[in-house]
């Protein structure tokens, strides 16, 4: 696939916009079927972006958010069941949030004439209540969306580029980051899931709460040197993630029902619940390192042929597990990748 990513940044002059998305469903006409659902949709935002000192420094800054309903719906019970008020009145409309937010600000010094200095920070945010919920109106609940989640994610990214002019043929790049990720998935309500086969779904959501939180350090440098005949450019690249994980679901239990019928009479199908004999793995911590180098060569064979050549390594170490099963060498290790070579060749003509 291919990705276009537009970016914006501040200049000498303040600039900004709002805009406002109404997506209404009187407005829509019925489908084939003649079924016409609720496609409602509330965005809007805005961002502003200007000076912070003249040709020195730069700030711009964006917020979205959206407002998202949807509607419950319970399959249509079996003829001489009475479904319990409690459980009828769950359906109707409800709300979902998706509410991103990005900052981002960056600087450019020049310390001398060979040298230019820049600091980048960024910042994303993310909040959503009653994430989860399906826009096509299926979605089934309890207590106000119970089997839906709130998202909360953060991540902070700062980033320090020196680019250093040794001579008319020969450029350094080096740069520097750290990077932050924060994620959690929240189940609006702490109890079973309950599933009940051609009627509906409410309670917890069984497969939360989630977590994921990681810091990066990053340091690469290039070297690129013009020959005349040769440009030449040699790099290395080497990273550190450590990371805490939480994603195993069931803790609280999910119940299935085969009908309504069984669930009113309390007549289970199954439960399936995980259970926890080592409290300390429920949080996975561990650290990936990785390194890489890569040289390059692009030589102007004639006027209207060029040939580029390359070869780049990369090795991965993995974290281990803590607690193996001596039964199970799956268990037992990650393997570490330290094969991973890539050569390539290119020639291209000027037709």
């Amino acid at each position: 696939g291919f990705v276009n990513a537009v970016t914006k940044s501040g200049t000498n002059e303040f600039h900004g916009e709002a805009f406002y998305l109404n997506r209404n469903p009187n407005l829509t006409s019925p489908d084939a079927f003649e079924n016409k659902g609720n496609n409602q949709q509330n965005q809007f935002g805005g961002s502003i972006g200007g000076p912070i000192k003249k040709d020195r420094a730069f700030f711009f800054f964006n917020y979205e958010g959206q407002r998202i309903p949807y509607f419950v719906r319970f399959a249509t019970p079996a003829a001489g069941l009475t479904v319990p008020a409690d459980i009828a009145n769950l359906q109707g409309e409800q709300q979902s949030t998706n509410n991103p937010t990005a900052v981002f600000a960056r600087t450019d010094f020049i310390i001398s004439q060979n040298n230019t200095l820049n600091i980048q920070y960024t910042f994303a945010r993310f909040r959503g209540e009653n994430f989860g919920a399906l826009a096509d109106g299926t979605t089934l609940t309890d207590n106000f969306a119970s089997t839906n989640y709130e998202a909360a994610n953060s991540s902070h990214g700062v980033k320090l580029g020196l680019v250093t002019v040794f001579d008319a043929r020969t450029i350094n790049e080096f740069r520097a980051q750290i990077a932050t990720d924060r994620r959690r998935e929240d189940p609006n309500t702490i109890g079973p899931e309950i599933r009940v086969d051609n009627y509906g779904r409410f309670g917890n959501s069984s497969s939360r709460p989630r977590r994921f939180e990681t810091e990066r350090y990053q340091l690469s440098d290039n070297l690129s040197l013009n020959t005349g005949a040769h440009r030449l450019r040699f790099g290395v690249d080497m990273n550190i993630n450590d990371f805490t994980a939480q994603r195993q679901p069931d803790f609280l239990g999910t119940w299935r029902f085969s009908s309504l019928a069984d669930f009113l009479n309390g007549i289970p199908r199954r439960l399936t619940q995980t259970v926890v004999l080592f409290p300390e793995l429920i949080v996975a911590k561990g650290s990936q390192k990785e390194l890489a180098f890569f040289a390059q060569d692009r030589v102007k064979l004639s006027s209207s042929l060029t040939l580029t050549a390359g070869l780049r390594w990369e090795g991965q170490w993995n974290p281990q597990p803590v607690r193996p099963n001596p039964a199970l060498r799956e268990t037992t290790f990650i393997p570490n990748d330290l094969k991973m070579w890539q050569p390539r060749l290119g020639l291209a003509w000027d037709a």
